[in-house]
């Protein structure tokens, strides 16, 4: 277990107003390349997923034949 951080899927959780929890959470990742890589990687493919131009058509395709 970290102090004040934890690493979640696709980053570094902390408390809300919490500035040592984000220091020690952005050192920890700063210190580790493989970790950034790790998280970078997934973060890249969830807005892939979900944030595309293709995704945003598809939905709106969706919406229209379901009117």
């Amino acid at each position: 277990e970290f102090e004040r951080f934890k690493i979640c899927e696709r980053g570094i959780c902390f408390n809300s107003n919490d500035a040592e929890g984000l220091f020690n959470g952005l050192n920890h990742l700063a210190a580790d390349k493989v970790l950034q890589d790790k998280l970078g990687s997934r973060g890249r493919a969830f807005a892939q997923s979900n944030y595309s131009k293709s995704r945003l058509f598809e939905d709106i395709r969706k919406l229209y034949r379901e009117l």
